[in-house]
Formats: structure tokens, C-alpha cells, sequence
């Protein structure tokens, strides 16, 4: 496969972007605003293209990606009021409010969830030393994965042990007579041996992926407070994306923001 370099750095960025908690909607808001082109040379985006392209196995390499993740989209839903005229608002509503069962959580306006980030932006800030100071602290211990590591290499190990010894166990069958019910019997324990061990191993790997990308995560939250030298002023979606892991409206007064680090704040 020929990759074009252009197209490459459009498609590490899309993974950057994604990695830092941007939607593939805000993903392609961004690539639009920043004058990316699709790989069919248009400029035009969306949200299918952008996940289709995180979703091909093409676009996955090392070569272009330079590392792994995890796709897990969230189900935001959005309306946009007055679409093609001069009043057109664009406003945030629970996902179960038409699905049967009648949310009582208040629609917001874009605007409205803008400003209540910056407010919560603003309160991290003024509490950054002690934040920063504290996962410090507690990182080494908090996301230690040696153990895990140590498990996963004997599960490793099991695994091949239990795979040789089906292999095994399945030319002798083949090539000398035996007592089938013995042979099956041992086949079966061997055979549910083995999947316990890969059970695990999956578990094992996923925690393990888990701790990395929490970290990385925490990690790249706090650089973001270590540079801010000034108070949050106006909407920036950078900011949002590095800061904000979810947020959570309990009320038009009350929305809260659960930032990368676990904290919540209230706006």
C-alpha cells in the first residue's frame, strides 16, 4: 500500500483528536474548520466519514496510528432549532425524552453548556497545585500494573502449556488407538482449562490497557493546567476535550463536570 503523506497526517490527527475525548461530530467540525481534506479530496465532513475511518482496518497501522485504542462512542443527542435561518440555536436533550420513558432533565442550549465549562474550567484552575500535587503523589501506586503484568505472563504461559497439550493429546487420538470417553473427558477439561486461562488473559489485558489510558489521560489533563497561566475567558474545544470526561445535568442550575482526573465540579 502506497499512503499518501497528506492523507497519513489527516489521519493521525483524526486519531489524536479522538484519543483526547473529541466525538467523531466535533471531530469533524474541526477538520472542516481546519480545511482537511476526506480521502476523496472534498472537503466536506461528518460524523460517518470520520467514524468509518477510525473503524478501517486500513487506517489502523502502526505505520500511520503509531499507537492503539479502544472505540467507545457516546450516544449525545443533539437538535438544531431553526436550522437554515438567522435564529438557528443548536440545543443539548436527554437521550430517553422521546425514547418511552419522559426524561426530567432540561434541555440546554450549546451556549449555555459553553459557558458553564468555563466556569468549571476556571474553579480547576485555582485548585491546580493541590491537584497536580496529588497525583504525584499517588501515580506510581494508583496505576502500577506490575502485578497484572506478572499475571498476564503466566497466563501466557498456561495457555501455550494447555495448547500443547491438546495438540498433543489429538495426534495420539489420531494415530493410536484409545478409549474415547477417557480421551473426550480429557479432551473437555483441557478444552475448558484453556478458555478460563484466555478469559482471564482478556480480563488481564483490558485492565492493564485501562490503567495506561486513565493515566495518559490524567497525565495530559494535568499538563493542560500546568500551562494555563490565565483564567478561561471564552469557550475553547481543545480545552474541553483535554479537560472534560463527562458531564452531568441535574438541573439548569445544577450541571456538574466530571473532569479527567475523577473530580467533579459544579458549574
Amino acid at each position: 500500500m502506497v499512503v499518501n503523506p497528506a492523507e497519513a497526517e489527516t489521519i493521525k490527527k483524526i486519531s489524536r483528536l479522538f484519543l483526547e475525548g473529541m466525538t467523531t461530530y466535533g471531530i469533524s467540525r474541526q477538520l472542516e474548520s481546519d480545511g482537511d481534506l476526506i480521502p476523496s479530496r472534498k472537503p466536506k465532513w461528518n460524523a460517518t466519514t470520520v467514524k468509518r475511518i477510525l473503524s478501517n482496518e486500513k487506517y489502523k497501522g502502526d505505520a500511520l496510528l503509531q499507537k492503539t485504542y479502544t472505540v467507545d462512542y457516546l450516544t449525545k443527542k443533539t437538535k438544531v432549532w431553526h436550522r437554515t435561518d438567522q435564529y438557528r440555536k443548536v440545543i443539548w436533550r436527554c437521550n430517553h425524552k422521546y425514547g418511552g420513558e419522559k426524561c426530567s432533565t432540561p434541555h440546554l442550549t450549546e451556549d449555555e453548556i459553553k459557558l458553564a465549562f468555563i466556569t468549571a474550567a476556571n474553579k480547576a484552575l485555582a485548585d491546580k497545585d493541590t491537584v497536580i500535587e496529588t497525583f504525584r503523589l499517588i501515580k506510581d501506586s494508583v496505576f502500577d500494573t506490575s502485578a497484572l503484568e506478572q499475571e498476564k505472563a503466566e497466563l501466557t504461559d498456561e495457555l501455550n502449556i494447555v495448547a500443547g497439550l491438546i495438540q498433543d493429546g489429538t495426534y495420539q487420538n489420531a494415530h493410536v488407538a484409545q478409549n474415547q470417553t477417557d480421551y473426550n473427558r480429557e479432551y473437555e477439561s483441557l478444552t475448558s482449562r484453556y478458555e478460563k486461562a484466555k478469559s482471564r488473559l482478556d480480563e488481564v489485558e483490558a485492565e492493564i490497557h485501562d490503567k495506561h489510558s486513565r493515566r495518559k489521560s490524567i497525565e495530559h489533563y494535568l499538563e493542560i493546567l500546568q500551562e494555563s497561566k490565565e483564567a478561561v475567558t471564552e469557550y475553547d474545544a481543545t480545552l474541553w476535550h483535554g479537560m472534560v470526561e463527562f458531564v452531568t445535568v441535574y438541573s439548569k442550575n445544577d450541571i456538574r463536570f466530571t473532569m479527567k482526573d475523577g473530580t467533579e465540579i459544579r458549574a
